[in-house]
């Protein structure tokens, strides 16, 4: 649950995370690391001012990288962090430079063509469900300032968002805080220009689902898949709720069009990455939420949107994980960092990284 992002020289700052030893939320990460692809090595890039975890990043066009959102933990109990940091490259340091409006773990970031940031969804689950959560923020590098912005169609957390061009993104599915862990079913594309309308297209998905992944295909499409959904229309494929079904979204239609693609695997927790011949990896992640019974993955497949198949690659990851991240690199592989699995009765972190290459 940290982030990973690339910066213009090609290395990759991961910041913060939870670290989950033999007592689950047993702290949260305050130090940041740097990757450097051509050395293969970490190095640290300093330490947040408040440790988090479920927050996002964003690349700011001045090379810095914005942090916002997230939860901490203290004495095992969460709490949300309201503070923005900006991580600076040439001092390698994090300063607060604001906040949110309102408290945000769980949120996405968007960067605008106007070089603001769009802050979406995320929402103290402490607390009850207000009128302002479901608003977006907008925090501007330039003056510090964040206040809201647009209102969502529904209070996000834990959302799928996907970036479509500098002005619009798709969100997708995520929970809303009614009663528990109470997941959506709704797909709409935003615009963050201030043309109106907003959202401007959308729909209702096949099924609901929080924790999935997807891609921007170079077709006018997005590919959603996998995810956890607590209760499924009959005849959608799942193992103990978690999703082994993808959608298509073409989203240059109104409403948009949704067509359903069964996957191999059933997977919650993993990632989505697009890869050069168009096709999409679909990378580790877990089959099941319970404990004990948790299934970790190692597997990478591979989705052909086009001809509406899939395959699990020869090649698997050395070490089975979920919440990880994968970063694409600029030589064209793909870091893939941290995560967690389950091991003697606990869940514990991860500190290996890999690197896929594919060909």
């Amino acid at each position: 649950m940290h982030t990973a992002t690339l910066l213009s020289d090609g290395k990759v700052l991961i910041v913060g995370g939870e670290t989950l030893g033999h007592t689950l939320l047993s702290g949260t990460v305050a130090l940041a690391e740097l990757y450097d692809p051509a050395a293969k090595t970490f190095s640290p890039a300093g330490n947040l001012n408040i440790p988090r975890f479920l927050h996002d990043a964003v690349l700011l066009p001045s090379g810095h990288v914005l942090v916002v959102g997230g939860a901490g933990l203290s004495s095992g109990n969460g709490f949300p962090v309201s503070e923005i940091e900006e991580w600076n490259p040439d001092t390698k340091t994090f300063s607060v430079v604001g906040s949110t409006v309102v408290p945000r773990p769980g949120c996405k970031l968007f960067l605008r063509q106007d070089g603001k940031v769009q802050i979406v969804g995320g929402y103290d689950d402490n607390v009850g469900i207000t009128a302002s959560d479901f608003s977006t923020e907008v925090f501007d590098p330039a003056t510090h300032l964040a206040q809201f912005d647009f209102a969502l169609m529904d209070v996000e957390q834990n959302a799928t968002l996907v970036a479509l061009d500098p002005s619009h993104f798709m969100l997708m599915g995520g929970e809303n805080g009614e009663g528990g862990w109470h997941q959506l079913n709704s797909a709409y594309e935003y615009v963050t220009d201030g043309s109106p309308p907003n959202p401007s297209r959308g729909g209702t998905m096949p099924y609901s689902f929080t924790h999935g992944a997807g891609v921007n295909l170079p077709t006018g499409k997005v590919f959603v898949a996998g995810g956890y959904s607590y209760s499924l229309p009959i005849g959608i494929h799942s193992a103990g709720g978690v999703l082994a079904e993808g959608v298509i979204i073409d989203y240059t239609n109104v409403p948009s069009t949704m067509v359903l693609i069964p996957l191999m695997e059933a997977r919650m927790g993993h990632q989505a990455i697009l890869f050069p011949d168009g096709t999409v990896g679909l990378v580790a992640g877990e089959t099941f939420t319970g404990y004990v019974n948790t299934q970790f993955l190692s597997d990478i497949e591979v989705v052909d949107v086009a001809k509406m198949q899939s395959h699990l690659l020869q090649a698997t990851l050395k070490y089975p994980r979920s919440n990880h991240t994968v970063t694409p690199l600029k030589d064209g592989s793909f870091l893939i960092a941290g995560g967690y699995n389950y091991i003697s009765a606990s869940y514990t972190s991860m500190r290996e990284c890999e690197v896929l290459i594919y060909q």
